[in-house]
């Protein structure tokens, strides 16, 4: 084999693994199995104040932060039918938001989600994860 084929092959296979090679670490809607729970968050007095979280129960080991991820494809999965809801819960899930109101509406699927909080959480996301590529 010459050595422009050689070179050629390389970045083939170079380019197929950049392309392809790299794991989807997010679930598919369907998949996002979550809880809501009473914890506390100490206020700016030192006060421990009751706070609603989201816990994920299926995140990759790969993501312990929102600095983790890859916002630009984030923000194209909030607009995926197939993963909005799951990016919606993994981002209350490495933000610690409140979850308050998920818990006051009983928010447990993607359909209530839809019903109630989806326009809302969608516009939070965005413009939250905007303002990190910003800086």
């Amino acid at each position: 084999m010459g050595k422009s084929k050689r070179i050629m092959l390389i970045v083939l296979v170079f380019t197929g693994f950049l392309m392809y090679g790299q794991k989807n670490f997010f679930s598919k809607n369907s998949d996002v199995n979550f809880k809501i729970y009473l914890g506390s968050q100490l206020s700016k007095e030192g006060i421990s104040v009751p706070m609603y979280r989201i816990e994920l129960l299926d995140v990759h080991d790969s993501i312990k932060s929102i600095n983790d991820l890859n916002i630009p494809k984030v923000l194209k999965l909030l607009d995926n039918n197939n993963y909005d809801w799951y990016i919606n819960i993994l981002l209350y899930h490495l933000t610690g938001k409140s979850a308050m109101i998920y818990s006051a509406l009983e928010i447990r699927t993607k359909e209530v989600w839809l019903e109630e909080l989806y326009e809302a959480d969608i516009k939070y996301w965005k413009k939250t994860l905007n303002a990190i590529l910003e800086k």
